[in-house]
């Protein structure tokens, strides 16, 4: 199977232009939707066949069966318009991965910066460029003072306050650069235990102290998991609307720090957040498949509403229902779901 490079995927995309400009034409247009939807498919099938995003064959890229709830804005669709739209976006990750992400500054960008610029397209970036991104960030940020400046923590297991409280207090004047380490954040030592080395002890600590979070309520499960039926994603967590209280945001803060941390150290934490709350924390719009992970019956019944050609009203006569169209997470999202994401939270 032939392996094209840049210069190829370049010619492809001229000489075809206007063949594939037609075609989007007749589907209906390319849209910022259709976009997300491609560079999905394109990230899924790159892990799927154990490549680099960046440089998947094309051909390998196929448009999975029955997948008109995740990707809506590809049903339908032409699968070569698939691949020439994921042919530029190839091409763009190529050019900003080997030229522009050395000159991008990660702190907040001025609306006028390449920074700003980027961003405004980071639907656009795939996820392998997004990693190695962010592997140069850590890589340039991380704490330059050594182990010896580690900070360390003494906690005991068998005491009644949780691990997570016990670590918060340890660490709540202790400046996050100081965490800044590539392999353990913080050295931890555990009372009336002899724990061999030092990375076990980390790793079980981080790991606890992520149980011990989601017991304190400042997370619940989502509305899937007390609903009758065998639905998918019952297991997944939603933070709970009321925790605004100070001694909650201090715990938010504290969520935040053990996020870096673990991300930096690469732990894995046993953190199961819909991606409702993930793309909120990005500071993203949640998109209705989210809100459907979490609250099936709820998304099932508007759209039951909205497939109804028709209805009959008390006095008799029929009214028909507005055309329908795209559905965006404010006709869904009763208002409130999650606080709204400010310095403070």
């Amino acid at each position: 199977m032939p392996i094209y490079s840049a210069a190829d995927k370049a010619a492809l995309v001229a000489s075809c232009a206007p063949l594939l400009d037609a075609a989007a034409a007749a589907f209906g247009g390319l849209t910022s939707e259709f976009d997300r939807a491609v560079i999905d498919v394109l990230n899924e099938a790159a892990e799927r066949e154990g490549f680099d995003s960046v440089h998947l064959p094309l051909a390998l890229l196929t448009l999975p069966p029955n997948d008109s709830d995740r990707h809506p804005a590809l049903s339908g669709a032409p699968v070569a318009l698939v691949r020439f739209r994921a042919s530029f976006f190839q091409l763009f990750n190529n050019l900003l991965n080997n030229t522009l992400i050395p000159y991008i500054d990660p702190s907040p960008p001025h609306a006028w910066s390449l920074s700003a610029r980027v961003l405004s397209r980071r639907h656009a970036i795939l996820r392998d460029v997004k990693l190695a991104f962010l592997k140069r960030l850590l890589a340039h940020s991380q704490n330059g003072a050594g182990p010896s400046a580690r900070p360390e923590v003494s906690l005991d297991r068998t005491a009644a306050t949780p691990v997570a409280t016990q670590l918060m207090r340890r660490l709540q004047n202790v400046a996050p650069a100081r965490l800044r380490f590539n392999d353990m954040g913080f050295k931890v030592v555990f009372k009336t235990e002899r724990a061999q080395g030092e990375n076990g002890p980390y790793r079980e600590c981080l790991s606890t102290a992520a149980a011990d979070i989601l017991k304190m309520g400042l997370f619940v499960k989502s509305p899937n998991a007390d609903a009758a039926g065998n639905l998918s994603y019952k297991d997944l967590f939603v933070i709970r609307c009321g925790a605004r209280s100070p001694r909650d945001l201090e715990r938010f803060r504290f969520v935040g720090v053990l996020f870096g941390v673990a991300i930096r150290s690469k732990v894995s934490l046993p953190f199961n957040l819909a991606p409702f709350v993930w793309r909120a924390i990005l500071g993203r719009t949640p998109t209705p498949h989210d809100l459907w992970m979490i609250d099936t019956h709820f998304v099932s019944t508007v759209a039951a509403i909205r497939e109804s050609s028709e209805r009959t009203l008390p006095d008799g006569t029929v009214s028909t229902p507005p055309p329908p169209h795209h559905a965006s997470l404010r006709d869904l999202t009763p208002p409130q779901v999650i606080p709204p994401l400010t310095a403070e939270t």
